[in-house]
């Protein structure tokens, strides 16, 4: 499966947040409940018009991409700025093989 340029450009430019994603999946919508048809797991992964290339799982891969990055983000900074309650992880803990280790 070959996946869009658009795709990969906004795999790597972080600055796009997920908010950006939820336009094309209302204009996919829009799309195809005025066609009479709906969104349908048929269509889900067809682009609107010939002429593009980008379809509603790309939207939808692009939001749980989304999703998982800032679950990601959200542990480590809980882990290194705890706030008033708990210790401070170092700013490396990810790579110590202790937090990977179940407790005994």
């Amino acid at each position: 499966m070959k996946l869009p340029v658009r795709f990969h450009l906004e795999f790597t430019n972080l600055t796009e947040l997920s908010s950006e994603e939820s336009v094309p999946v209302l204009v996919f919508t829009v799309h195809w409940s005025c066609s009479g048809v709906g969104v349908q797991w048929s269509n889900f992964d067809r682009a609107v018009t010939i002429d593009e290339d980008w379809s509603l799982l790309y939207s939808m891969m692009m939001m749980l991409i989304d999703c998982v990055l800032y679950g990601v983000i959200a542990w480590y900074i809980d882990n290194v700025f705890p706030g008033d309650y708990g210790l401070p992880q170092p700013a490396y803990f990810f790579l110590t093989v202790s937090i990977y280790r179940s407790c005994d």
